[in-house]
């Protein structure tokens, strides 16, 4: 009798009918003792280790009796109590009753001997017929719910055939799917996460229970600087116990990697695939796999696996920066309105973006005996994110609004500027070129039937280097413009106000002029970017001793330490040790006053930007290469020009401003600050549970304490002074730095039940 068993859903239903009649009257031509075949629905192709996209897919695999016996299910694979690594010390040799309650389970093809019933079974004296099985996703969701039933805490958990089933970019893409978490985007794909409306901030993430460096300005970790193919599964405990690193007030998420003696045997699976992205037109090659193998009877165990992704991606905004709350309007009709909401720009954006990211996991494992087990695991990844936007900004001041319209909620809704609105093209950029990675060493000792000792050892690290890499360069003129939204459900619009026409004669729907080269000055000019730097240094050593199976059943205890260390390198174009009189060069040429050369402009087509949303807005405006811009500034034509612009300014000033800041480069800057943090505690944790009426419950009553102590040192500059820069902008004048470094330290006594 031919299996067939499905998983998920699939919309290629007459290729799947066809494939399994195929391929269930192949089987059923086969002998009575040929090993069987088990066909599966599954979203990805593997075949002899290679997988590769498809949605509808068969596996067709022959396995003598003798080769299907020696694919076993890893003891400890179906549940894990909480607290205890599923990689016991010689776990690997002892079957675990579940696998003998149903067919074996391990990464991709499982065998297990075939059950034959009386009707359908070989005849009396013939060899039970085998088969290969593949599981989809049942497995996982089985054991997903194996870790929320037995956890005496308020956890969700994700298997590892959670995260291979979907087509998902990361790690953060996979989590999503855990009931009161959601996730934050960058450039389209998962980055922050948010559990029960606590931002990334307030979790705490950890990599096989270690703290993870960050390479964000706070401790929110960046999850998609982890590929899915690389992770195992992870859980997400929503309530705090004692035996969890504190600092999850949102949550913990713990994300666990494959450890190779929980799969024994060789194991390789490979896997590749292309991602078209619709707004770039592009497609790009996405390419994993994992090996890993057992040697010494099982004793020793290598895994290695690797992921590589490329990305072109085309992100289109459209967006207000800001309102202005409590404008008020004073209109040239007389009318006054006050305490306007008023919008401050509105902007167009075109980013393209390449996105790099290689990572690789790897581990080594032994069993020293059958009580003792070392674990050595590590992880990398590389993740550079390159940007080249292109915006197109409008700017209103409250001013130069000459008629206005608001709604019920003094919200502004439509306006028309005077000749006194900017329009600007602006070239800048986001990069994110980061580095982590993790070492640990962790060992356990089963010291006797009931208690078990775990020492472990961990350092992590992450870098961003983007000091000076990312730059907001603005080319603008001055632009009378109209603002509408006042249409449900679609976009703000543009419209051109033709200059020498009265108020009442503007023609409506007349498109802004965007593509006029020779009204383009200088504007808002300056390269920035920060260098970040964590590291973490961490040791722990818990124990747990069973009490018995009911009541008090267990008590957990241990001690923690880490180390942390975190700088944040700020630069940016201005010398933030001016003389007296000279001015940041970001702001040099503030003020649309600098005309510059027609050449230096190109134009730029947006496409179909926002097309389908109705707008009338502008999809064609000009650019220009930075590097080239930021030369001609530093030229003497550009000083020239600057003079007759501006003829109040000292004859010298200009060359005064270039010279004392360096020209455009990015400077170290006072901003920078670095904090070091040492923390220390101990736990105890009692769990309890037992049955009343035939239902089981469970629950953990515990103790923490903690001791912290920290040290932030920077720099501290006084305001001096306000420098109205233009219309839009003011520009902040600080007196010279004063090195600064203030400890802290408290205690806490942290009780959960």
């Amino acid at each position: 009798m031919t299996r067939i068993s499905k998983s998920g859903n699939d919309p290629k239903g007459i290729f799947t009918a066809l494939a399994t009649t195929f391929c269930s009257n192949l089987v059923s031509s086969m002998p009575t003792n040929t090993s069987r075949i088990v066909f599966v629905r599954r979203p990805s192709l593997q075949l002899l280790g290679v997988a590769l996209p498809s949605v509808v897919w068969a596996v067709v695999g022959i396995a003598s009796p003798s080769s299907a016996q020696q694919h076993s299910e890893p003891p400890g694979a179906d549940k894990q109590p909480e607290g205890e690594p599923a990689n016991a010390p010689g776990a690997a040799q002892q079957p675990s009753q579940s696998a003998a309650q149903e067919p074996a389970q391990a990464p991709g093809v499982q065998a297990t001997p075939a059950t034959a019933s009386p009707a359908a079974g070989p005849a009396q004296g013939t060899e039970p017929a085998e088969q290969i099985l593949v599981r989809g996703i049942r497995g996982s969701l089985r054991r997903a719910t194996d870790v929320k039933r037995e956890s005496n805490a308020i956890v969700d958990a994700i298997a590892a055939e959670d995260l291979g089933k979907f087509p998902d970019q990361n790690v953060a893409e996979s989590l999503q799917r855990v009931a009161g978490l959601s996730i934050d985007r960058n450039g389209g794909e998962g980055r922050f996460v948010t559990v029960r409306g606590l931002g990334p901030q307030f979790n705490n993430t950890l990599l096989n229970g270690r703290t993870m460096a960050t390479e964000t300005y706070g401790r929110q970790f960046s999850f998609d600087l982890l590929a899915a193919e690389l992770i195992s599964g992870a859980e997400v405990h929503k309530a705090a116990t004692a035996m969890l690193q504190e600092g999850g007030i949102g949550s913990t998420i713990n994300i666990r990697t494959a450890r190779p003696l929980d799969f024994p045997g060789f194991r390789a699976v490979a896997r590749a695939m292309g991602l078209y992205d619709a707004n770039s037109g592009s497609v790009t090659p996405q390419v994993s796999g994992l090996v890993t193998n057992t040697f010494l009877d099982g004793r020793l165990g290598v895994l290695l696996s690797l992921s590589h992704q490329r990305r072109k991606a085309r992100v289109d905004r459209i967006n207000t920066r800001n309102y202005n709350a409590g404008t008020t309007l004073n209109l040239p009709d007389g009318r006054t309105l006050t305490g306007v909401f008023a919008p401050q720009n509105y902007n167009q954006n075109v980013d393209f973006q390449q996105r790099v990211h290689t990572g690789g996991t790897a581990a080594l494992q032994f069993d020293v005996s059958d009580t003792v087990r070392l674990t050595l695991d590590g992880l990398y990844s590389t993740f550079k994110v390159t940007s080249d936007q292109s915006h197109l900004g409008h700017w209103y001041t409250a001013e130069q609004i000459l008629d206005a319209q608001v709604d019920q909620n003094n919200t502004l809704v439509s306006l028309t500027h005077s000749d006194k609105g900017a329009t600007d093209y602006i070239n800048a950029t986001t990069n994110r070129p980061t580095q982590t990675w993790m070492l640990g060493l962790n060992g356990r000792w089963d010291a006797s039937e009931n208690l078990v000792l775990t020492a472990d050892v961990s350092t992590s690290s992450a870098a961003t280097n983007g000091g000076g890499q990312d730059r907001w360069v603005v080319i603008g003129f001055y632009n009378p413009s109209m603002y509408d939204n006042t249409v449900p459900g679609q976009l703000p619009s543009i419209f051109d106000i033709p200059q020498g026409l009265p108020m009442h004669n503007i023609p409506p729907g007349l498109p802004l002029n965007t593509v006029d080269s020779t009204r383009a000055r200088a504007h808002h000019t300056y390269l920035t970017g920060s260098d970040v730097k964590d590291t973490v240094y961490e040791a722990r050593l818990d124990g747990e001793l069973r009490l018995g199976d009911v009541g008090l059943h267990t008590l957990r205890f241990g001690t923690y330490g880490y180390a942390r260390s975190k700088s944040d390198t700020v630069y940016h174009s201005n010398n933030p040790t001016l003389s007296q009189g000279t001015g940041p060069i970001e702001c040099l040429y503030c003020g649309y006053h600098t005309d510059i050369r027609d050449d230096l402009l190109k134009p730029f087509d947006a496409g179909n930007f926002f097309s389908d949303l109705r707008a009338n807005i502008p999809r064609q405006w000009q650019t220009f290469d930075y590097v080239s811009y930021l030369n001609w500034l530093q030229s003497p034509e550009a000083q020239a020009n600057y003079a007759m612009a501006n003829p109040m300014r000292p004859p010298n000033y200009w060359n005064q401003v270039i010279m004392e800041n360096g020209g455009f480069d990015a400077l170290k800057q006072p901003a920078s600050s670095t904090v070091r943090e040492r923390v220390l505690g101990a736990y105890t944790q009692l769990d309890f549970g037992g049955d009343l009426s035939d239902m089981p419950w469970s629950g953990n009553l515990g103790l923490r304490y903690v001791y912290t102590t920290q040290r932030s040192e920077g720099e501290r500059r006084n305001l001096e002074e306000l420098v109205y820069a233009d219309a839009t902008l003011f520009q902040a004048i600080y007196g010279p730095s004063t090195p600064m470094s203030v400890p802290k330290s408290y205690g806490n006594i942290l009780p959960s039940l």
